[in-house]
This record gives structure tokens, C-alpha cells and sequence, in this order.
């Protein structure tokens, strides 16, 4: 079985654009969404999206602890967006699975200090799994 997978912390909103995001936290994105850029009629994306990606070949545990460590000098800027009721703040890990040779490993965990940085910024985790065969 093949696996690809990526994990990114993304700060949403419908009300704070990323260029917002971005001056608040003096930190550029990898990745930036605009809210009902795919779709005006329908509203999507429905929000607004800053996001540090991380894709490299490493398993989710140690993309996870490098996301932490890329965010750390913004650290205390992100506790203040927690608790901003008009902010998401998650981290979303996605793995697609199909046929093929042999890719990641199947497992992964979130070590202690990547569940005390989701604690403390009031983070989500979200976890996308797909079965592509």
C-alpha cells in the first residue's frame, strides 16, 4: 500500500483575511486560501486561510514536530488568535492510501510537546484519511 501524506497549521476566518493574519503574526504563509475565491455563489471556500505547510518525507510524528518548531518565535501571537472567537486555529494532517509499492508507515502519534502547543494556541486537530484504491 502507498501512502502520501502532509500536515499544515492553518489560522481561519471569515472575518480576517491571511494578509491580516500575516501582518499580526510577522510570519509569511506557505499557503494562503481566499475566502469564496473558487466559488462567489456558494461561498467557497467559506473562509479565509493562513497556512504553514509541512510535505517532506519524514513521518507524520516528526512533520508534526517541525510545524511546532517552524511556529515557536509566533508562538504567543497565536495564543492571542485562539481565543479570538473569529479565528480557527488547527493543524490538519491528510494521508491519501492506494495500491501501489510500499510508501510511509501506516501509524503515527503526537508527541507531548505538539498536544501542549494545540492546548495552549486552543488548536484543533484534524485528521483526513482517504482510501484511494
Amino acid at each position: 500500500m502507498r501512502v502520501e501524506q502532509y500536515c499544515y497549521f492553518a489560522l481561519e476566518s471569515a472575518t480576517l483575511s491571511a494578509a491580516d493574519i500575516t501582518r499580526r503574526l510577522g510570519l509569511e504563509p506557505d499557503a494562503v486560501l481566499v475566502r469564496g475565491s473558487m466559488s462567489s455563489e456558494r461561498d467557497m471556500p467559506p473562509t479565509h486561510a493562513w497556512r504553514i505547510v509541512q510535505r517532506t518525507g519524514e513521518s507524520i510524528d516528526e512533520r508534526l514536530t517541525h510545524l511546532v518548531d517552524r511556529l515557536e518565535p509566533v508562538r504567543a501571537e497565536l495564543v492571542r488568535f485562539g481565543a479570538d472567537p473569529d479565528v480557527l486555529a488547527v493543524i490538519r494532517v491528510v494521508r491519501h492510501f492506494s495500491d501501489g509499492p510500499k510508501g510511509a508507515s501506516m501509524g503515527w502519534r503526537v508527541s507531548p510537546a505538539v498536544l501542549g502547543f494545540l492546548v495552549e494556541v486552543g488548536a484543533r486537530l484534524d485528521v483526513d484519511e482517504y482510501d484511494l484504491h
